[in-house]
Order: structure tokens, then sequence, then C-alpha cells
């Protein structure tokens, strides 16, 4: 059991790492689902204190690094919108001013449509609840 636990753990700790560093936001949860392990294994094998402590630090970190990243997500998703506000004629929009757009949020062309996409699929949802 504790040997199942501590693979999983560091299969899911470095996973996370793996992941935040390709930027994914997902590392972060499988930070957390591996400090969950990580605290399981050091309660059940021999209670280690230090240990424990140590990643239920490890986890309120995780989870303030998750929150900040959604919340910049968000963040920028609204720097988009703005952005093509100012545009004008956004039906006739063309390459040139969608990339300057992009540039000034600082963020890549693939990132923006996702954004929006991601965006448009979320108000179409909340028009269909009305």
């Amino acid at each position: 059991m504790v040997l199942t636990l501590s693979i999983l753990g560091s299969i899911f700790s470095l996973g996370g790492n793996i992941l935040i560093a390709l930027k994914k936001k997902s590392g972060w949860l499988a930070w957390i689902v591996g400090n969950i392990l990580w605290i399981a294994v050091n309660i059940i094998d021999t209670m280690n204190v230090p240990m424990v402590v140590m990643y239920c630090v490890y986890m309120v970190i995780n989870v303030i690094g998750f929150i900040k990243w959604h919340r910049a997500e968000w963040y920028r998703t609204e720097k988009i919108i703005d952005a093509f506000n100012k545009v004008p004629h956004i039906n006739a929009i063309n390459a040139e001013q969608l990339s300057q757009a992009m540039k000034n949020v600082g963020m890549s062309a693939e990132e923006a449509m996702k954004s929006m996409s991601d965006f448009s699929k979320a108000l179409r949802g909340f028009d269909n609840e009305e």
C-alpha cells in the first residue's frame, strides 16, 4: 500500500513539474494530488510530522498557484476582448490587425483564438440557461 502510494505520489509530483514546465495549468492539479499522496504515505508508513507539514505547505502553494494562474488566464481573456473591441469592423479584421492585437496583450494567435473560443462557448452556455 505504501509502495503504491509512493509510486503514485512520485508520478503525480514529477508529472506536475513537467506540466508546469510546459506551462500547463493542469500541472498544479497534478502537484496537489501528488502532495495528498505524499501526506498519506508519511502518515500511514511512520508518522513523519516534518514531511507532512512540508507537503501541506507545498499543497497550499500549489492551490495558490492554480488560483493565480486561473485568474491570470481570465485577465488575459478580458484583455483580448478589449483588444478586439478596439479594432474597427471586427468581422473584417485582417491578419495584421489580429497579430498586432495579440502582441499588445502578449499572447500568440493560437492562445488568443483558444481563449476566445472558450469564452464564446461559455457565453453560449450562459445564453442557453436563460
